[in-house]
C-alpha cells in the first residue's frame, strides 16, 4: 500500500480562490470556510485502500477511517490550507436529490453561483464534504443515493478532485462503490494511526492547548513530562504486543495511535503539578497490573482514566470543597470529607449533565450542608477534564467509560438514560464503549455475562471499529427455539470474533475473539438497531431488526435462526455493499440445512419495504 503524506494529497487538490473571490453570503452553518487551524493539530499518513486501485488522477477522493480517529480534523484542515469551502453534513438537513446545488446556491448566492460552478469545471474549485455516516443515517438508501448521484454529476470528466468526502469505513466504502458505479473515477484513502513521533507531537500539543498558561511547565519539565508520558506508552505497547506473534502488531499500531486514547493521556498530563507524584502513582497502579492478558491495554488505559478522577478528587477536596464547606461542616460536627466528589459520585454527576437528567445523588450529610455543597458544584462540575462546553464528553474515551459504567450501575434513571442514548439514531458508537463494558461487567464460570438487550449496543461497538483490514464477526449459539419451555431461562454462549487478512493477503482469519455468554428466555430481545451481517445466530427467543431509524442493513452472511424474527423499519436493505467475508460454502449450506435465514457474500442490495 502506497503511503501518501498529507503534502502529497494537498499537492492533488486545487487551490481554490477562497473567501475574497467567491464569499459564502447564504445563512447556513454547514457550509463555511475556514478561517484558521487547530494549534495541536498532527497531520496524519494516508495509504491507498488495501483492495482498490486508485486512478492517479481522480474526480473524487473519498477518506475513510474507523470512528472518532479524526476525521472531521483533517477536513477542516485541508479545507482551510486549499482555502476550500467545507460542507459538514452534521449541521445540514437531509441530503437527497438537488442537495449539493441547492446548498451552493444557498452559499454562494445567485450572483456568485455563476461564478462558481465554471470554477468546479475548470477544476479551480473543489469542496470538502465531512460527517457522511450523520448524513447516512438521516435519510433512507434512495436519498443518500441521490444525493451521491448529484456528486457524480459535478465530477463527471474532471481531471482533478471536484469533491473530498469523509466518513467512517463503512459509509465511505458505500460511497466509493456508488461513484464507481456511476463511472466516476474515484480514489478511496484511508487514515492511517498516528506514528510513535506522531503521537508523541499530538500529546504535547493538546497538553499545551489544556494546560493554558500552564503549558510553560511542559518546557521547564520536559524530561518529566516525557518520563511519565513513555511509561504510559511503554505498559501500553506492552500490553498489545504481548498477544502478538513476530513483532508489534497492527492493533497494537491503531489502539497507540489512536487519536482520543492519547488525548485522554493529554488530559492526565496536562494539569500535573507534581511530575514526581505522578511518575509514582502510575507506576505503583501499573505495577501489580496483568497487562499481559487479553484485554491488558484496556487495563492500562483504565488506570490513566482513573487517574484524572482520583485526581479531581484530591484537588477538588484540598483547594475547593474543604475551603467553601469548612465553617458550615464545623457548625454541623461533619467530618466525612473523603466521602464526597470520589470517582463515583463525579462519574454520576458527569453523565447527568451529559445526558441531561436530573438526578439526586445520596450523601450523607447534613441537609443545609448538602445544599451549600449542590450549589457549589454548579460551577465546579462543568470545568471537569471529562467534559467539553461544561456539557458535552470531552473525548470518546471519557465518554465510553461512563456510559458503561452507567449502563451496568445500580442506578436505574442513569442506565435508562444511557439506553435512550445509545438508541439515538445519530449517536455515533466508539470500540471503546465495549472494551469499558467488558472491563466493569460481572463474570460466571469465567465469562461475562452480557443481557441479551445489551448485545445490539456491544455488536455496533465492534463494527465502528472495522477498517480496510478487519472485520468483525458474531456467534450466538443457543438451543434451536423449539426445545426451550417458554418460561426456561437458558445460555446462550457469544463469541465476537476479530478478523484480519491472512499472510496471503487473500482471505480473513480470525486474529482474536471476546467471549462472553447470555442468559435468555424466550420472551427476551436481542435487538439490533442498524445493522446485521457477518453473523451466525441461534437463539430461543426474539430477533428484532431495527429501533430507531426507518431503514435496516442486512448481508451480507448472516445466518438467524429465533423463536420469532421481528422487523421494526418500513424498508429493509438486503445485501450490503461491502467487500468479501469469510464465510464458507460449507457455512452456508448448513445454514440452509438448519432452516435458517443465511445471506451470503456479495449478494446485490436490494430494497424491500
Amino acid at each position: 500500500m502506497a503511503v501518501l503524506d498529507l503534502d502529497q494529497l494537498l499537492r492533488k487538490l486545487p487551490l481554490c480562490p477562497g473567501v475574497t473571490v467567491l464569499p459564502i453570503v447564504g445563512s447556513t452553518r454547514a457550509l463555511q470556510y475556514v478561517a484558521s487551524g487547530l494549534k495541536e493539530f498532527v497531520a496524519p499518513n494516508l495509504t491507498d485502500r488495501a483492495d482498490v486501485e486508485n486512478p492517479p488522477s481522480p474526480a473524487v477522493a473519498v477518506i475513510s477511517a474507523a470512528g472518532a480517529v479524526g476525521k472531521s480534523t483533517l477536513a477542516r484542515e485541508i479545507a482551510r490550507v486549499r482555502s476550500a469551502p467545507l460542507w459538514d453534513l452534521s449541521h445540514s438537513g437531509p441530503v437527497g436529490q438537488h442537495t449539493l446545488s441547492g446548498a451552493l446556491l444557498d452559499a454562494f448566492g445567485p450572483q456568485s453561483i455563476g461564478t462558481a460552478y465554471p470554477l468546479f469545471g475548470s477544476s479551480n474549485l473543489f469542496i470538502v464534504i465531512d460527517a457522511l455516516d450523520e448524513a447516512r443515517v438521516k435519510v433512507n438508501e434512495a436519498s443518500f443515493q441521490a444525493f451521491i448521484r448529484d456528486i457524480a454529476s459535478l465530477a463527471a470528466g474532471a481531471t482533478s478532485p471536484r469533491v473530498l468526502l469523509l466518513g467512517r469505513t463503512q459509509v465511505a466504502e458505500t460511497t466509493w462503490l456508488l461513484l464507481e458505479d456511476a463511472g466516476v473515477r474515484t480514489a478511496l484513502y484511508v487514515i492511517e494511526p498516528f506514528t510513535r513521533p506522531q503521537a508523541n507531537q499530538y500529546i504535547e500539543g493538546r497538553m499545551r492547548v489544556l494546560s493554558g498558561r500552564r503549558g510553560e511547565s511542559v518546557d521547564a519539565h520536559g524530561e518529566s513530562f516525557k518520563a511519565a508520558r513513555d511509561l504510559i506508552f511503554d505498559h501500553l505497547e506492552r500490553a498489545l504486543n504481548s498477544n502478538s506473534e513476530g513483532g508489534p502488531s497492527e492493533a497494537a499500531g491503531q489502539f497507540l495511535g489512536y487519536a482520543p486514547v492519547l488525548d485522554s493521556i493529554a488530559v492526565l498530563l496536562a494539569r500535573e503539578a507534581n511530575w514526581h507524584a505522578l511518575q509514582e502513582r502510575l507506576r505503583s497502579a501499573l505495577h501489580d497490573l496483568d497487562s499481559a492478558g487479553p484485554q491488558g491495554h484496556q487495563t492500562v488505559l483504565e488506570v490513566v482514566v482513573k487517574n484524572v478522577l482520583a485526581r479531581e478528587h484530591e484537588e477538588k477536596l484540598v483547594r475547593t470543597i474543604k475551603p467553601a464547606l469548612e465553617a458550615g461542616a464545623a457548625a454541623h460536627n461533619w467530618s466525612a470529607w473523603s466521602t464526597l466528589y470520589d470517582a463515583e459520585e463525579q462519574s454520576q454527576r458527569l453523565l447527568a449533565r451529559i445526558l441531561g437528567i436530573t438526578i439526586d445523588y445520596p450523601l450523607q450529610m447534613p441537609k443545609e450542608l448538602k445544599l451549600q455543597y449542590e450549589e457549589c458544584l454548579d460551577s465546579w462540575l462543568p470545568e471537569h477534564p471529562f467534559l467539553r462546553d461544561g456539557r458535552y464528553a470531552a473525548n470518546v474515551v471519557f465518554e465510553s467509560y461512563l456510559y458503561a459504567g452507567g449502563l451496568l450501575g445500580e442506578q436505574t434513571d442513569i442506565a435508562s438514560a444511557v439506553c435512550r442514548r445509545l438508541n439515538e439514531p445519530l449517536y455515533k458508537p466508539s470500540r471503546l464503549f465495549a472494551d469499558f463494558y467488558f472491563r466493569s461487567i460481572p463474570t460466571a464460570s469465567g465469562l461475562p455475562e452480557v443481557p441479551p438487550a445489551h448485545l445490539g449496543w456491544l455488536y455496533d461497538s465492534f463494527l465502528s471499529a472495522e477498517t480496510d483490514t478487519s472485520f468483525v464477526r458474531l456467534s450466538l449459539e443457543g438451543p434451536d427455539p423449539g426445545e426451550v419451555p417458554r418460561e426456561e431461562c437458558v445460555d446462550v454462549d457469544g463469541e465476537f470474533i476479530f478478523h484480519a487478512p491472512s499472510a496471503s493477503a487473500r482471505t480473513f482469519s480470525a486474529v482474536s475473539s471476546r467471549e462472553f455468554r447470555s442468559r435468555v428466555r424466550q420472551s427476551d430481545v436481542v435487538t439490533f438497531g442498524r445493522y446485521v451481517r457477518d453473523s451466525a445466530i441461534t437463539v430461543p427467543c426474539i430477533v428484532a431488526l431495527g429501533g430507531s431509524a426507518n431503514e435496516f442493513e442486512i448481508g451480507p452472511s448472516v445466518y438467524i435462526l429465533a423463536a420469532e424474527l421481528r422487523l421494526n423499519a418500513q424498508t429493509l436493505l438486503v445485501g450490503g455493499h461491502t467487500r468479501s467475508r469469510v464465510v464458507t460454502e460449507q457455512e452456508r449450506d448448513q445454514a440452509y440445512d438448519d432452516g435458517g435465514f443465511c445471506l451470503p457474500r456479495w449478494k446485490p442490495r436490494k430494497c424491500c419495504s
